[in-house]
Formats: structure tokens, C-alpha cells, sequence
């Protein structure tokens, strides 16, 4: 599956993404913000594989699609897309979530990368909603989903850690099927 966007190839991981991967990872910033994480441990090969077979197979159970989104003039590693289905059914719930590489930050990528993500929720994995969690005050990202017409829904207590604690997150929600 690869999905192209204006600037983007948004496609499951492959094993030979490694040294892209492992590069966009290296050449990240120092931290941006609280919510930025910064640079990245563990870049072994090993690890690279054991994470890409994980993720072939959550998608083949249906129940995580991770997407690598690459540059598609450069090939460089911006980030990453995931698209967690949180029931089926009748109900066809998703979860998104979006990151972006820091040394990208600014460029319009995390809303191109959103944009895409909810068109592969609804038309590819026949999502009918979808939600994003976001940290209090993570005003870059919700920024982002707002553009894209999702609407606040609630706060969520204690709902994710987010590498050092429990964090109370907003919720905004998208129905994409009416």
C-alpha cells in the first residue's frame, strides 16, 4: 500500500527503509517543545527489522496500520502516520495519530500527512470515525486536526503516558461516513 500526496510518499514500512529511517532519526533537532521527544535511541538494524515485522503483522490482524512518510522528491524519512482500529462491527472506529521528524516542523507536512490519513481511514480501511488524541496544549497538533474539520469531543483523564507520566489528553473526533 503507498499513498501519494503533493510532497509525500506515505507507505507501510519496508526492511529496506533501515538507513532511512535510521538518518531521519539521527538528524533530528534537540527537543522543539515539551511534546517533541528529540532524537531517538536504539537505531540498530535489528530493531528496524524485529519493528517491521511487528507492524505487517498488526496490519494483517487489522488492528495497526503504520505508514512511513517519505519525501517523495528526496526519499528522506519526514515521519510517520498510524492508524489504530479500535472496534469494527457496526462501528468501524479508528484512532490516528501523526509525527513529523522535527528537522520538518513548519513545512506543512503534519497537515498533508493528516489529510491523507483520514482519506486511508474512510476510503481504504472503511473507517466511519475517527479520533486523535492530543496532550493539553499541544497547540502545533491541534492545529493540524482542526484544519481537517475534526471537532473537540472531550478531555480524557489520565488517558496516555507520554514517557514519564499519565497525561490528561483532548480528544477531537471526525464522523467520515454519514
Amino acid at each position: 500500500m503507498t499513498f501519494k500526496t503533493e510532497r509525500l510518499y506515505i507507505r507501510k514500512f519496508a526492511t529496506k527503509d533501515f538507513d532511512l529511517w535510521k538518518e531521519g532519526y539521527e538528524n533530528r533537532l534537540p527537543p522543539q517543545n515539551e511534546f517533541d521527544v528529540g532524537t531517538v535511541d536504539n537505531l540498530t538494524k535489528r530493531y528496524f527489522n524485529q519493528f517491521v515485522s511487528a507492524l505487517t503483522e498488526y496490519a494483517t490482524k487489522d488492528k495497526i496500520y503504520c505508514f512511513g512518510v517519505f519525501d517523495s522528491t528526496t526519499s528522506k524519512f519526514v515521519g510517520v502516520l498510524e492508524i489504530i482500529v479500535l472496534l469494527r462491527n457496526d462501528i468501524n472506529w479508528g484512532s490516528i495519530g501523526i509525527s513529523v521528524n522535527n528537522q520538518f516542523w513548519g513545512l506543512g507536512y503534519g497537515t498533508e500527512i493528516a489529510k491523507c490519513g483520514t482519506l486511508i481511514a474512510r476510503d481504504v480501511l472503511k473507517l466511519r470515525r475517527l479520533e486523535c488524541a492530543i496532550e493539553i496544549d499541544n497547540t502545533r497538533s491541534t492545529k493540524i486536526f482542526s484544519k481537517l474539520d475534526y471537532e473537540f469531543e472531550c478531555v480524557r483523564k489520565n488517558f496516555s503516558f507520554n514517557g514519564s507520566e499519565f497525561a490528561d489528553m483532548e480528544i477531537f473526533s471526525k464522523v467520515l461516513v454519514k
